[in-house]
């Protein structure tokens, strides 16, 4: 390290005798190698090994920890499934048991367009409400599949 900073002192006094003012330049150069001495002083010295906390304060830190544990929010409720099952699933969305999650995304968009409320506006009122708790089974089945096959 002190190789390098010599390097760069010469550089610099070389560099600043081209102007009148050299005792500037050797001011900041002396400045600077004692900001340099110092940080080298404080890397060098040794770690100071801290000792392990008391036993009390230990303590106090799990008695900390289990509370923070017990205050810990709930997981988020799970959807409710309204006793799906994946036969039913895949039955309301007339899909095989064993369809891939592109087959079920599929089915799930095809059934969303035919029967969303917004395509039978004009419908009569008896096959718009027919239409609305169709959309509520076909999105239970399609969040019960996606539980079941964690997409």
């Amino acid at each position: 390290m002190g190789q390098i900073w010599d390097r760069i002192s010469k550089l610099a006094k070389t560099y600043l005798q081209d102007s009148d003012d050299t005792t500037a330049a050797e001011r900041i150069i002396q400045s600077d190698a004692d900001e340099l001495k110092r940080i080298i002083d404080e890397l060098s010295e040794p770690k100071k090994q801290t000792s392990p906390p008391p036993k009390q304060h230990q303590q106090h830190q799990r008695h900390q920890q289990t509370q923070q544990k017990q205050q810990a929010p709930p997981p988020p409720p799970r959807p409710n499934t309204n006793g799906m099952t994946s036969a039913k699933a895949t039955e309301i969305l007339e899909i095989p048991k064993t369809a891939t999650i592109q087959e079920i995304k599929s089915a799930y968009k095809k059934k969303v367009m035919a029967f969303h409320p917004d395509r039978l506006m004009n419908a009569p009122l008896p096959d718009q409400k027919k239409a609305e708790q169709k959309m509520v089974e076909i999105n239970q089945a399609y969040q019960y599949l996606q539980l079941l096959k964690g997409f």
